[in-house]
């Protein structure tokens, strides 16, 4: 499970169920995901059918991120969590030259159905953990 827990915001992504047809390959292999949002009072909660190679792409382009910003690289383009099925977004940019990151999020219960939109910040420490996090998401077999 991916976590994030602050004060008054709440981000987690748990893994429900994973469904692999065949020997998997793309198309074949599915996770169901749920993620949740909390701040203050406000709060949200949508399930996302993710395939592996999408949680594999993105996990490659922050461990790049991180890698990057330890480095000392200040150009780092933003990166975006996202699929197919269009329930969940995470976007992440660098928000300065010291490591801290801005992430903004979407939430759809279904393409024309109501949207939670919100953002957060946090810094550069996280990311190992999460790069961790998101390696476990993979190993799901649920």
């Amino acid at each position: 499970m991916l976590d994030i827990d602050f004060d008054d915001f709440k981000f987690s992504i748990e893994p429900l169920s994973r469904q692999t047809e065949g020997a998997g390959g793309r198309y074949m292999d599915w996770l169901s995901l749920e993620i949740k949002v909390k701040e203050n009072e406000f709060n949200g909660r949508v399930r996302w059918l993710v395939m592996p190679a999408e949680i594999l792409d993105f996990k490659e382009k922050l461990s790049r991120v991180y890698e990057s910003l330890i480095s000392g690289e200040k150009n780092i383009k933003p990166i975006e969590l996202s699929g197919v099925e269009s329930n969940f977004s995470l976007v992440i940019s660098i928000a300065n030259a010291w490591g801290h990151l801005f992430a903004q999020y979407t939430l759809k219960d279904s393409p024309d159905g109501p949207t939670l939109q919100g953002s957060f910040g946090l810094d550069q420490s996280y990311l190992p953990q999460w790069i961790g996090d998101l390696n476990d998401l993979l190993d799901f077999r649920g």
